[in-house]
């Protein structure tokens, strides 16, 4: 699901990143932790092809991130920022995107259900605690059914219930 070999990231002559193999199959879980600036940001952009590895190859579902297609298909990301349209309702945040992604209304129900904010559906964004601005966008991760998950800081502005 996703892979690793002989990775590395150097970025004005340090080694940002440096992993000679890893692989993570489908139906594991793997976490990356580390303090500020031990390049977990740029772990991610190259998991969501942002940017290219020095060397090394990278695959995530069995596709070359820096293919557009294979990260927008098959892959749902929750990013640290959870950048929804503030002044458009959580229906409509959710809408919007299933139209990018060819995805049906009934799947929007669905999302809203499971991630309960089927009674705030008519909410616009901006007016949503964090911890259900935070599920928002974690249902749009979730929207598109994606093969993967990338899932940056999840439990931030989480409520602990």
């Amino acid at each position: 699901m996703i892979e690793f070999l002989g990775l590395q990231k150097i970025i004005k002559d340090t080694t940002v990143i440096d992993i000679q193999e890893f692989f993570l199959l489908s139906g594991e879980i793997a976490a990356i932790v580390g303090p500020a600036g031990s390049g977990k940001s740029k772990l991610l952009n190259l998991l969501i092809g942002k940017s290219r590895p020095t060397a090394g190859s990278i695959r995530v579902v069995d596709g070359d991130p820096t293919e557009r297609k294979t990260v927008i298909q098959h892959v749902g990301v929750l990013f640290s920022e959870d950048s929804l349209y503030l002044r458009q309702s959580v229906r409509q945040n959710l809408l919007f995107q299933a139209s990018l992604y060819g995805v049906s209304k009934s799947r929007v129900d669905e999302v809203l259900v499971g991630v309960g904010l089927a009674d705030h559906a008519n909410v616009r964004a901006e007016k949503l605690p964090s911890g259900l601005a935070r599920r928002l966008a974690f249902g749009r991760a979730i929207l598109h059914h994606p093969k993967a998950l990338i899932l940056c800081q999840p439990f931030d502005r989480c409520d602990e219930t």
